[in-house]
């Protein structure tokens, strides 16, 4: 408003007044226009989320188990901290103390696979 103020009390040409509005006006849609990098990024993560759905029922269940049963003895661990190998060794172990059958043990080992792969 001060600028359009000054203009026209200054200058003469129409020509000047007509660009300074144009002007104006493109910078206030500008500053009005919705934001698209919070929509994109939105899309992104909603694209990251859906870990779960690549899942196998196996994978989904064991996580389940693995949830449930191990914490009922100890701290959750994580499972990237172990190697394949490791996990190998740990299962048949954990399995057996946690009273897990045969199904259970295969969807738990099915979901620590997987979670190592991912």
């Amino acid at each position: 408003m001060i600028l359009t103020f000054y203009v026209s009390s200054h200058c003469n040409s129409s020509f000047m007044k007509k660009y300074l509005f144009g002007f104006i006006l493109a910078i206030g849609v500008v500053a009005c226009a919705p934001k698209l990098t919070e929509t994109n990024q939105e899309i992104v993560e909603a694209k990251e989320k859906p870990a779960e759905v690549s899942m196998s029922t196996d994978a989904i269940e064991g996580k389940k188990v693995y949830a449930k049963k191990c914490s009922s003895c100890h701290e959750i661990k994580v499972i990237d901290n172990y190697t394949a190998k490791q996990w190998a060794g740990i299962l048949p172990d954990m399995s057996e103390k946690a009273n897990l059958n045969e199904t259970s043990s295969r969807q738990v080992a099915s979901y620590v696979n997987w979670e190592l792969k991912h």
